[in-house]
């Protein structure tokens, strides 16, 4: 292989990377506050904690730049917002994807209300709702209000694509099968987890999407046919939590563990090797 050759297959080969670790990590998954938490006024404010995790899709968080935060109530189909609680936070100034916020007792009554963030990164923004969680003890004169979902809002995205125009994502365009895609922007379906157990008869299985399929180029290209590939966020959080037991006893201990002889149902003799023995001393006398 010629050194003309191998650079641009160096090449190639570092961007293929360089692609897989950027779709690896994704935007803002809202993981606290939980659905129904409650909050109690204590010396005119409520403490509520705000913590995000990576969801898998685009933007990643290591491109985010800063954190608006604003406290809102209502329906999902008309969403109030009742004060920006944190404005244009730097996201090197957070830790560990989390956001104490301070409410004020007087900016509404006691009832539901949820978070807003507004994360700007370094080519669009995102925007995403936490779960609506109880306020107590408040002595404002707005009053919160729910409607008929709980879930929270979904979420909005605007990412600039590869010739530098902003591209706001309607999200049907997930629905759409990804090999029936022909956009330099493609839509991944959201990524689910496997359940704890599977019920289904294996008779009876079925492949939720056809298979993929692969086509070669024959020489280099000098332009990208697909730009990247954008997958939602989860509508899901995952929880986790110290397993508290206690680790299993030696082998030795739990009578897993046994001599090797006490196995053996019969006493191991030289019967073999005596013959052999034998036969070797018959050989050399005849």
């Amino acid at each position: 292989m010629t050194a003309s050759f191998r650079a641009p297959a160096r090449l190639a080969l570092l961007l293929l990377l360089t692609l897989c670790v950027r779709l690896a990590h994704g935007d803002v998954s809202i993981s606290k506050p939980l659905t129904g938490q409650t909050y109690e006024v204590s010396d005119g404010v409520a403490k509520v904690s705000v913590t995000w995790i990576e969801s898998n899709a685009q933007p990643k968080l290591t491109d985010i730049e800063s954190y608006t935060f604003v406290l809102c109530t209502g329906p999902n189909a008309n969403i109030k917002a009742v004060k920006t609680l944190a404005k244009q936070i730097k996201a090197s100034d957070i830790s560990g994807y989390t956001y104490d916020l301070s409410i004020d007792s007087d900016v509404g009554q006691d009832g539901y209300y949820y978070i807003q963030i507004y994360a700007t990164a370094t080519n669009g923004w995102t925007i995403h709702y936490s779960n609506r969680f109880l306020l107590e003890g408040m002595t404002g004169s707005y009053e919160p209000t729910v409607g008929a979902v709980t879930k929270p809002p979904d979420a909005q995205t605007s990412l600039e694509n590869g010739d530098n125009t902003m591209v706001s994502i309607d999200s049907r365009s997930f629905s759409v099968p990804y090999l029936s895609q022909t956009g330099r922007t493609r839509y991944a379906p959201m990524q689910t987890q496997p359940p704890t157990k599977i019920t289904m008869d294996k008779s009876s299985w079925t492949r939720r999407f056809p298979t993929s399929e692969v086509s070669y180029f024959t020489s280099f290209s000098s332009s990208l046919a697909q730009v990247t590939t954008i997958t939602p966020g989860w509508s899901y959080t995952i929880s986790s939590g110290v397993n508290w037991a206690s680790h299993a006893p030696d082998p030795s201990a739990n009578g897993g563990w046994y001599a090797a002889s006490e196995r053996l149902t019969r006493t191991p003799t030289l019967t073999q090797a005596a013959h052999t023995a034998e036969a070797i001393v018959s050989t050399s006398t005849s």
